[in-house]
């Protein structure tokens, strides 16, 4: 149930009255209307009583990556400060509405967490891992890391290939059964208008994935999305100590749920817990660790759940 374009400012004043005055959304319409627009039609809800917005909600369908997928993203969703749990209204909507789709939603507060459980949906947070550059000793935005040897080598077999604007036709070869097709990649991360980033197409002998990176403050790699076989998780530590030593980087982190841990270990990656501190948000930067919750309810049970840091709205980005 999307709205008319001239929903727009309504949207907006409502966003600025209800929570930021200087949110992205309200402030630059380049970054709305990639997130919400879809040809003539806006990708929210509108509760009203009496005319009167209620609440709020923004989502992004997967038909926005040109996939055949019913799945979406709840992206953003906010209820009038002067009526408590206004939200209901409009997540009501979106859930009967859309029930035949999967719905998703990540970088929840701890309130709403506890909303999307009383709609019987599976709640959790991402898995923090990140892998120290073993040829550095003093680091800016990591604090007590805990470094550890390397006990797992791996010859350095693996085909990479990385991909741009010139080569993308490379990514017509990546096959995959998840939603998170060749479209999805091109469209979300390589032509992305706000980031720029990096996609590695890898393979070996019989396993293969898409992983894409981004630099951040140019001394941070985070892994933002993945695609493909988890399996070569555990042989990519070759790859990431030659990008440690050829740009110094401090670290990568990977934020993720799903991934069987025992391949992201094999790889050298360190769960993050106390007392090392890993900052989420760089725009701008809180130098604190950060739970990003989630939750699900999916339609089909054939699949595995996989959530990565670039789902959603996450890489929206607050400051251009």
């Amino acid at each position: 149930m999307s709205v008319a374009l001239k929903n727009k400012k309504i949207i907006t004043n409502f966003i600025k009255a209800n929570h930021k005055k200087d949110h992205i959304l309200v402030t630059n319409n380049k970054v709305f209307n990639y997130y919400y627009k879809s040809k003539k039609k806006l990708n929210f809800i509108l509760a009203k009583e009496k005319k009167e917005i209620k609440s709020i909600i923004g989502y992004i369908p997967y038909k926005n990556y040109n996939s055949r997928f019913k799945i979406l993203w709840i992206a953003l969703w906010i209820g009038s400060k002067k009526k408590p749990l206004s939200g209901l209204s409009s997540l009501s909507v979106l859930l009967k509405k859309f029930s035949d789709y999967s719905i998703f939603c990540l970088g929840l507060t701890e309130k709403a967490k506890k909303i999307f459980d009383l709609y019987n949906f599976t709640t959790g947070k991402l898995n923090h891992y990140y892998l120290l550059n073993p040829y550095k000793k003093k680091f800016k935005f990591i604090k007590k890391p805990q470094r550890i040897r390397s006990f797992y080598q791996h010859k350095n077999f693996l085909d990479v290939r990385l991909i741009n604007k010139k080569n993308f036709y490379y990514l017509d070869a990546f096959k995959s059964k998840s939603e998170k097709n060749s479209e999805y990649f091109k469209s979300k991360y390589l032509f992305n208008p706000f980031y720029k980033y990096q996609i590695y197409l890898i393979k070996t002998n019989y396993l293969k994935c898409l992983i894409v990176l981004r630099i951040v403050k140019n001394k941070i790699i985070r892994v933002i999305d993945f695609s493909g076989d988890e399996k070569i998780i555990q042989y990519l530590y070759p790859l990431f100590q030659k990008i440690f030593k050829e740009n110094g980087y401090e670290y990568i982190d990977f934020l993720n749920f799903g991934l069987n841990y025992k391949y992201l270990k094999k790889a050298n990656f360190c769960l993050l817990k106390k007392p090392t501190i890993i900052p989420n948000f760089f725009e701008p930067l809180v130098f604190a660790n950060h739970d990003i919750n989630f939750a699900f309810k999916k339609k089909s049970k054939d699949k595995k759940i996989l959530i990565f840091k670039g789902d959603g709205d996450q890489e929206r980005p607050n400051n251009i």
